[in-house]
């Protein structure tokens, strides 16, 4: 069977109830996880929703010759290294630990006898960051159970999902700061922030969205009969994500966006779609390539229609001074040196807020108090410790070994594929050392299926002809 006519095969009844199960997982997902705070109350439905599609994948999954992908196996390790934070020490261990040696004060002061506690400061919300586990592991069976060519639509329902998002937080804007459509209590209210609470997060999943609608730009076929709709859909979602990332006003957005429009553009290069010559007026034509600069121009027309129209927020705050920027700044040193303080064993997955009051400057004390490090990439290893900068070095060896297999696939969709997941890794990489979107569920579920697409790729491309590839 050629590349096309698998293309347009149509879905048997297996294939469509998982794509249909896995498209309500991923809306509930949005639809609740967007805020990251432990009190979320959308949470507490959530996690049993998420509890249920495991529950469903992982039954599904049951007799079938299928090999866990690497995305599971970091996941299941973090798992346990969260676990072992929740075992109960005895007084002898827990108190030689390094940073409990306040606690053990506190007790000697108030006359109590040291009970057995665990290695976390705060089980409460370690059991808490253990029990988020089960939505992204609910999104791998889900995706484990969608045929091996049907994982593309992947890519599609994240665009269906950032243009909703958008559309949301468009009505948001329409009304005053109180409008109900603020579904989170602790919000960036004036701001379209659509289905997450912080306007960073919005910004920077717009700009993976941007990428997303680039590479499917690039992915349609000219001939199928549905590419005027497809044409249509991909360019109609990048005219909407741009001027949003200006309205939103972030920075890292700002940034994840310009990273997101660069790697787009080389996808839209190679689109079969792109004519190589565009005809103008009078038997006149240009280049393909210059109707691709065409195309940037009208962005770039897009961004400074949003800044004359005074909706451009990001970019007064480009040049002015922000003293939330200046906090976040004052934390990296104090987040670097409470690595030390509790290594190797950690403070505790989510705990940062309670450790760092406990090496809070009294010269930093504000009435608004800091529930994380704004960057993931020092605040993991001060609540992990020495295992959680094993994995984290585990994952990064594996990212890179990925990368550079890209080069060497046979499969031009499946080096095209790889790309698309590697970069949107990248951007809420760089977007993790200045906020922390990873700990929203729909940015966990967002970075574990580009992950999958990323191992799935290389390894499809990599297989051996009969190889079994269903993971």
């Amino acid at each position: 069977m050629t590349r096309a006519r698998r293309h347009l095969a149509p879905m048997n009844r297996a294939e469509m109830r998982s794509l249909i199960v896995f498209a309500i997982f991923l809306t509930g997902v949005f639809a609740m996880g967007g805020g990251s705070r432990e009190d979320v109350q959308s949470l507490m439905l959530l996690r049993p929703f998420a509890a249920i599609f495991l529950l469903y994948g992982g039954w599904r999954l049951i007799g079938s010759k299928v090999s866990f992908p690497a995305p599971f196996w970091f996941l299941i390790v973090l798992a346990g290294i969260m676990g072992l934070q929740l075992v109960p020490l005895p007084p002898v261990l827990w108190e030689g630990l390094p940073g409990r040696g306040l606690f053990a004060e506190i007790d000697g002061l108030l006359g109590l006898s040291s009970p057995w506690r665990p290695i976390t400061i705060s089980p409460d919300r370690t059991f808490n960051a253990l029990f988020s586990l089960i939505i992204p592991l609910a999104a791998i069976v889900l995706w484990m159970n969608l045929g091996r060519h049907r994982r593309r639509h992947t890519v599609i329902a994240i665009i269906l999902v950032a243009i909703g998002c958008a559309l949301f937080g468009l009505a948001q804007i329409t009304g005053s700061e109180q409008n109900i459509l603020y579904t989170y209590r602790v919000a960036n209210r004036g701001y379209p922030v659509g289905f997450f609470a912080n306007r960073n997060h919005t910004a920077v999943f717009i700009a993976c969205a941007l990428l997303c609608s680039a590479w499917y730009f690039a992915q349609i076929r000219p001939k199928a009969r549905t590419a005027s709709l497809e044409i249509a859909i991909s360019l109609s979602s990048i005219m909407l994500f741009i001027p949003l990332l200006f309205v939103l006003g972030s920075r890292a957005g700002l940034l994840a966006g310009g990273i997101a429009l660069l790697c787009g553009l080389y996808f839209i290069a190679k689109s079969p779609v792109l004519p190589k010559r565009i005809r103008l007026w009078k038997g006149r034509s240009v280049s393909g390539k210059w109707g691709l600069a065409g195309i940037v121009a009208a962005f770039v027309l897009i961004g400074l229609a949003v800044v004359l129209l005074s909706r451009d927020a990001a970019l007064q705050r480009l040049v002015s001074e922000d003293t939330t920027d200046i906090w976040r700044l004052r934390l990296l040193p104090i987040t670097a040196s409470m690595i030390a303080e509790f290594f190797p064993f950690g403070s505790g997955f989510g705990t940062f807020e309670f450790a760092y009051r406990m090496n809070e400057p009294h010269e930093y004390l504000q009435p608004k108090y800091v529930n994380e490090a704004h960057n993931d990439w020092l605040q993991f290893p001060a609540e992990g410790g020495l295992p959680a900068l094993a994995l984290m070095a585990a994952y990064l060896v594996w990212f890179v070994r990925s990368l550079l297999k890209i080069p060497a696939l046979d499969r031009e969709t499946d080096r095209s594929f790889a790309l698309l997941a590697a970069a949107v890794l990248l951007i809420i990489g760089i977007a993790s050392t200045v906020d922390y979107p990873l700990r929203t569920p729909g940015f966990m579920v967002t970075a574990v299926l580009f992950t999958l697409i990323l191992h799935h790729s290389v390894h499809r491309g990599n297989a051996r002809p009969g190889q079994n590839m269903q993971d």
